[in-house]
């Protein structure tokens, strides 16, 4: 670490206890999150798994942030965190199935690509991490993924 800031960011930590041999309790956990103007979180920029798009084009899933209190982040924590995503795949269903769209940030000018689909939403349970059960909730949910693109509008010249 250069100069004096700095920071630590913990998400989705997991507390696993082996060599137990006996019922176990975890009594106490805390949460913390420390920031400075320069904190870098370089996890969120991860890449968890990468799909192909219709295009044959690599779209990388990214780990991600999600931050509640504003609403806003990106990846797989945002997935799992606003929208209760826990598996992975559905982002490579999306990706693979779905014809993208494009549409410029008005913000920043940069080009996003738009993948949307219709799902139906189920509801697993599981043992040990390891799916037992799964059911259809009749709930039919749209869901998109936003994929935001490297070249400015100006620069794009390829149609399809």
């Amino acid at each position: 670490m250069t100069g004096r800031h700095g920071s630590i960011t913990a998400d989705q930590v997991h507390i696993k206890i082996d060599g137990c041999l006996g019922p176990v309790s975890l009594r106490s956990y805390a949460q913390i999150k420390i920031t400075t103007p320069t904190a870098d979180n370089s996890l969120a920029v991860e890449i968890l798994m990468t799909s192909h798009d219709q295009l044959d084009d690599e779209i990388p899933l990214r780990r991600g942030y999600y931050d509640p209190t504003t609403n806003s982040g990106f990846g797989f924590d945002k997935m799992f965190h606003k929208h209760g995503i826990t598996n992975p795949n559905v982002f490579d269903d999306i990706i693979r199935h779905t014809p993208s769209t494009y549409q410029i940030d008005p913000e920043s000018g940069e080009m996003r690509r738009i993948y949307r689909s219709q799902i139906q939403r189920w509801r697993c349970g599981s043992f040990l991490g390891i799916p037992t059960s799964c059911r259809n909730t009749g709930e039919s949910v749209w869901i998109r993924a936003v994929v935001m693109s490297r070249m400015r509008s100006s620069m794009v010249t390829r149609s399809g």
